[in-house]
């Protein structure tokens, strides 16, 4: 029995994604994803056209779900929110998905770039979780701007081999910073 459609491009954009990961941005293809996701080449293509809008879904999916991350894990209150938004972090540079956000941002074309950037309702998920986790009256828009963007500089350190005490030090002091 074949899988639904829905099903298979879930199934697309999982492989496409691991690929990504683990090859970078110029390092996979539209014949690997097809033979990971365990499909025909064409069915990759019936399901999104190009190369690019494969691309484009698999960077909305990894943006998506680095954000979702980033809000869980400021579920908790205090340092144990911020302990554990860190270990998000260094999870992220590890896996690879860092590395291919990186590339994608700095590569990749005006729709990638579309799709790396943070929805309103994130940025106001990630506003309410990390003002209640530390405590703080909700974040104005620019502030939580300005912390998604060190965040991602902190992660882009990792993924660059800097020393990890030295970007968790840097980390802390983005934190109370904020307070």
């Amino acid at each position: 029995m074949t899988a639904p459609p829905i099903e298979r491009r879930r199934r697309i954009v999982e492989s496409a994604a691991a690929l990504l990961a683990a090859h970078g941005l110029h390092g996979w293809s539209v014949e690997q994803v097809a033979a990971s996701a365990d499909c025909a080449k064409g069915l990759v293509h019936y399901h999104f056209g190009t190369r690019t809008a494969l691309l484009e879904a698999v960077i909305d999916a990894m943006a998506r779900g680095r954000m979702a991350r980033r809000i869980a894990a400021l579920s908790p209150s205090g340092t144990a929110a911020l302990d554990a938004l860190w270990t998000v972090l260094r999870e992220d540079a590890s896996a690879g998905t860092s590395r291919a956000w990186l590339e994608a941002g700095l590569d990749g074309g005006a729709g990638i770039r579309r799709a790396l950037a943070p929805t309103d309702a994130e940025l106001g998920e990630f506003a309410a979780a990390s003002s209640a986790a530390m405590e703080l009256p909700t974040l104005p828009s620019h502030r939580v701007h300005t912390l998604l963007l060190l965040l991602d500089a902190l992660e882009a350190s990792l993924v660059r081999g800097a020393p990890e005490a030295d970007v968790r030090e840097a980390y802390d002091r983005i934190w109370l910073g904020m307070m």
